[in-house]
């Protein structure tokens, strides 16, 4: 019997992609309607974003601590926080790049750091429990 995780690992992935979608799409329809960017295109923005953090950072690295048998939700919630903070703080960083801002200004980028690594935890926490996957094991410890 596998003591890593109860449900399968793609339920957690399904839903671990939709996280991010779903933050943007509820964010920018209810709480900050005079947004910049258009709601469609901030949805797919959002979604090739998350298949690309998903399937090529988390993926590998859930499937490397499950074949060590270390794989616990603490682990994966603390590389889903790094992951989306480094992802949207690059985001942000090349979105001002792009706009020929020499200097960006830095509470952009913390900011977009910030809550890039929230949305990461957020996400992470979810594929924890579409996965069933318990933040300690006293075999994973």
């Amino acid at each position: 019997m596998n003591t890593q995780h109860i449900r399968p690992l793609w339920i957690g992935f399904v839903l671990c992609v939709l996280t991010p979608v779903l933050v943007f799409g509820v964010t920018f329809t209810f709480i900050s309607p005079r947004v910049i960017i258009p709601f469609e295109q901030s949805m797919i923005v959002s979604l090739v974003g998350s298949l690309i953090v998903s399937l090529g950072i988390v993926l590998p690295y859930v499937l490397w601590l499950r074949r060590k048998n270390r794989l616990n939700a603490f682990r994966v919630s603390l590389a889903g926080a790094i992951a989306g903070g480094v992802v949207l703080g690059a985001f942000a960083f090349e979105a001002a790049y792009s706009a020929h801002l020499i200097f960006p200004e830095i509470q952009v980028l913390i900011k977009s750091t910030i809550v890039g690594a929230i949305i990461g935890l957020l996400a992470a926490l979810v594929l924890c429990f579409g996965s069933a996957i318990p933040f300690s094991n006293k075999e994973n410890a």
